[in-house]
């Protein structure tokens, strides 16, 4: 334990920032007795860990005067982190000197005590700063879930950091859980959307170890995960997702917001895939059931799902792209939808109505939307256009790397190149081979492939008769004109 002056001393720095009542009021005790445990008397440990839970001290420069007083404030330095929780070290150390050979022999039993003493210490130790932590790490969980909501993402990157640091000291699968989902967003956000993926998908995992199919929080991660997917393209494995946890949820409360949301998102996977009929009644399911969920959705979240049946009745002509461009509270996903059809259209009256919201949404978008809406910018433009096109291209596929996105790239390119009379053959080929290279398992835009398929037409090739031939079949009848 840590000398009683030493820590006396450390008592002292808590009380300058609060009166010694009511230090003696939060954490239940008397005002004598706190002034006493001043003195350099013993203090003991219930003291202690109510110093940790009432006032977010720190517990490891509390034991061991290491590191920053509080929590919250834990720096992000290696060398700052967390201190050496010296009986902690002491106690692993002596279980790591232990070697098989040196329990035979006349030494054998005292070694074996020595082991048991050593083991005994080293659990007693990890309960204590499980049970000191865990409360820290609830707050520290609660104020990451605040930043991450109002999208403040320096702020949120130093309390991850923090987070990580109490979440060595903490045993809660639901809260290291909970931090990973956070590490899993944030990465989406800032860009790292491989890395997003690869993080969903062990939260996921963990989730169904640590809580089976019975809890709302592991579908709302197959959610996460499916979202992940699909901003990857991999829609046969977010469908496979989806559909299962779907099945699963046979008999679970209906009033949970996971399953509507899972409905929506299935509804969208299926319209990408080729499913309209049963896409489009799976939105309207699922559109339904939002509104009476418990804890209630946001009117945001039920237009962004909303959006996603426009695009569907788009793509089916229930919709026309006039009759969306006229309503005034179209979402943004749909002023995305309508700026793919604008593109497949062709029409420069369409494409002149965008134009006005075009040059803010390239900047904000991600490297998708921002080619696409660079693409509805210069449509038309001449050659001279291309180069800036180009220009754009190239910092959204370095922003994200991704095969596809060298796919949307070239599909948008030969289309620009061809109306402005440039030549067009190597670019369409390149997204060809662009296309090919993804495999099964990637599938880009449905839109994208349209504008694609149609430019080989263009060429002579025949290689999108069957895309063509297949989606009007299932009701795209968007496909028509132009064709």
């Amino acid at each position: 334990m840590p000398k009683t002056n030493a820590l006396a001393e450390r008592l002292r720095v808590i009380l300058r920032d609060r009166s010694q009542a009511e230090v003696a009021r939060r954490t239940g005790n008397t005002g004598a007795s706190v002034n006493r445990w001043l003195a350099k008397t013993r203090v003991p440990a219930d003291f202690l860990q109510a110093l940790v839970r009432e006032f977010g001290v720190n517990p490891v420069w509390l034991l061991t005067g290491k590191g920053a007083v509080y929590s919250a404030d834990i720096a992000v330095t290696g060398e700052q982190l967390a201190g050496n929780l010296l009986e902690l070290v002491e106690a692993m150390e002596t279980v790591a000197r232990m070697r098989l050979g040196a329990v035979s022999g006349k030494t054998g039993g005292r070694v074996l005590r020595e082991l048991a003493e050593a083991s005994r210490r080293y659990e007693q130790l990890r309960e204590n700063l499980h049970r000191h932590s865990k409360p820290v790490l609830e707050r520290v969980l609660a104020e990451l879930q605040a930043k991450m909501a109002r999208r403040s993402i320096g702020e949120a990157e130093g309390i991850i950091k923090t987070a990580e640091e109490v979440a060595r000291f903490c045993e809660e699968p639901a809260l290291r859980v909970s931090l990973d989902s956070f590490k899993a967003e944030f990465a989406y956000l800032t860009g790292r959307r491989e890395d997003a993926l690869r993080m969903q998908e062990e939260v996921v995992m963990r989730m169904l170890l640590s809580h089976g199919v019975g809890d709302e929080t592991t579908y709302l991660q197959v959610f996460n995960l499916a979202s992940a997917l699909l901003d990857r393209r991999r829609l046969h494995d977010a469908r496979r997702v989806t559909g299962a946890a779907l099945a699963l949820a046979e008999d679970a409360n209906p009033r949970w917001r996971a399953l509507p949301l899972l409905r929506c998102m299935l509804g969208l996977l299926c319209v990408e895939l080729g499913e309209l009929d049963r896409g489009v009644g799976l939105m309207h399911r699922g559109l339904a059931q939002l509104p009476d969920v418990e804890p209630p959705v946001n009117a945001d979240t039920i237009r962004f799902q909303r959006s996603h049946l426009e695009r569907a009745q788009l793509l089916s002509g229930a919709l026309s792209l006039a009759e969306l461009l006229a309503r005034r509270d179209y979402a943004p996903w749909a002023f995305f939808a309508a700026t793919l059809q604008a593109l497949w259209r062709e029409d420069p009256a369409c494409l002149q109505t965008l134009r006005p919201s075009l040059a803010a949404r390239i900047a904000a978008g991600d490297a998708t939307a921002r080619m696409v809406y660079g693409a509805a910018m210069y449509l038309g433009r001449g050659k001279s256009a291309l180069r800036a096109f180009d220009r754009l291209c190239e910092d959204a596929v370095v922003a994200d790397p991704a095969l596809f996105q060298r796919f949307t790239a070239a599909a948008l390119r030969a289309q620009l190149a061809h109306r402005a009379g440039a030549p067009v053959a190597e670019t369409a080929q390149n997204a060809r081979h662009a296309l090919e290279a993804l495999g099964p398992r990637v599938t880009p835009l449905l839109e994208l492939r349209a504008i694609h398929f149609r430019t080989l037409r263009r060429l002579g090739e025949r290689d999108g008769d069957e895309f063509f031939h297949r989606h009007l079949g299932a009701g795209y009848l968007w496909l028509r004109a132009p064709a």
